[in-house]
């Protein structure tokens, strides 16, 4: 990247299960890319608020099934389900809707890669703050069975002024090569220009 080329920064847009988090390793693993979270401010507050030791807390939000179980250690929320209290009804009310979006903004900015991905983009508010940060490159993960059904996040619009360019990905269960190679193309395309 030249010193005055604005950095790539890829968001992954779908639904849990849709692939966002293995096709970000296998792209991250091919190409000189960091993986970054919206969520990661989300992730420090959960800790704090839950007061559970680290340990506890990855164990119970990094198993599919307990993610999504009710648990009294978090007053009676799943993981996934405290962490969506904690956004939608006490960070964002008080602090913005953007309130996630200035710390990916920030950590997007300093970066040291030309590139960056994101497995969570779902809201437009705070994927928009990203584009001062570089070029936004949307792409939308779609697969059979899978939804945004429960969840706070949905697919944001392709027409947004502030992306890039936007690509649409239909995966087919357990070819992660398909998706990887279709980013791969679009994203090498684009840095050809």
């Amino acid at each position: 990247m030249t010193a005055n080329k604005p950095k790539d920064i890829i968001i992954l847009n779908g639904p849990p299960g849709s692939g966002k988090d293995a096709v970000c390793r296998e792209f991250c693993r091919q190409f000189n890319v960091e993986h970054l979270e919206v969520k990661a401010r989300l992730f420090d507050l959960a800790l704090s608020i839950s007061g559970l030791e680290p340990s506890v807390w990855w164990k119970l939000y990094n198993n599919r099934e307990t993610k999504e179980q009710p648990t009294p250690l978090l007053g009676g929320l799943s993981p996934r389900g405290f962490m969506i209290y904690i956004s939608e009804e006490v960070m964002k009310p008080l602090y913005g809707a953007d309130y996630f979006g200035k710390f990916a903004a920030k950590q997007a900015a300093q970066s040291i890669k030309h590139c960056v991905i994101f497995t969570d983009g779902g809201f437009r508010e705070e994927v928009k703050l990203l584009s001062a940060a570089g070029n936004v490159h949307l792409v939308h993960l779609y697969r059979d069975g899978y939804s945004f059904d429960g969840d706070s996040r949905s697919y944001l619009s392709p027409d947004e002024p502030f992306l890039s360019t936007y690509l649409r990905i239909d995966q087919v269960e357990g070819d992660l090569s398909y998706a990887c190679s279709q980013l791969a193309g679009h994203m090498v395309e684009w840095w050809s220009k």
